[in-house]
């Protein structure tokens, strides 16, 4: 198994990520879309001008779901997230026909990625760290930029999830609460 390191650059005007090796040699970046009504983030080489992958969200759907296209604009894989579970995150990851069960535990913090033969992928968000940081314990038959497709997959989804839920506190403390102005 390898292992890569993304880090998130803090303060950025859009997402930006740095993917690492063991040797804290720089693999890949990854950069969002500033202005876009989906989210989409871009994977570049080191030191690249071309995308090799393509992270977009699909806008309107019954569940959050998320494509990888690669350079060519062509879409090789599809993400979606399984609506009824009890504990933790599920996901359904489709990559070259081959479906994968990818689960997360209750906070979303660990995720690991299982085919017919076992696990193919652990990630591990890091803690004390500046900006979101993820370890990824890549199986060495499975494609390591597809594994940093779906860390930033999980990651947009982590961060829509965060929105929507202080979204839903800001409205619920604007219209419940106290009952300021009710009747006296």
């Amino acid at each position: 198994m390898k292992y890569v390191y993304l880090k998130q650059k803090v303060f950025a005007i859009r997402d930006t990520f740095k993917v690492f090796d063991e040797q804290q040699t720089l693999l890949y970046e990854a950069k969002g879309k500033i202005l876009t009504l989906n989210s989409r983030r871009d994977l570049f080489q080191a030191g690249g001008t071309t995308p090799i992958l393509t992270m977009k969200q699909k806008i309107i759907a019954f569940a959050p779901t998320y494509f990888l296209f690669d350079k060519n604009d062509q879409q090789i894989a599809k993400m979606a997230q399984q609506l009824l579970t009890f504990f933790g995150t599920k996901f359904h990851f489709i990559y070259q026909g081959k479906k994968y069960e990818l689960s997360g535990d209750f906070f979303g913090f660990n995720f690991m990625m299982k085919d017919d033969r076992g696990v193919v992928l652990q990630i591990q968000k890091k803690f004390l760290s500046w900006g979101d940081t993820y370890q990824l314990g890549i199986e060495d038959k499975f494609d390591e930029t597809i594994a940093v497709g779906i860390v930033l997959m999980i990651d947009d989804f982590i961060d829509d999830a965060r929105r929507n839920a202080a979204a839903s506190a800001g409205v619920a403390s604007q219209s419940g609460g106290s009952n300021r102005g009710g009747r006296r």
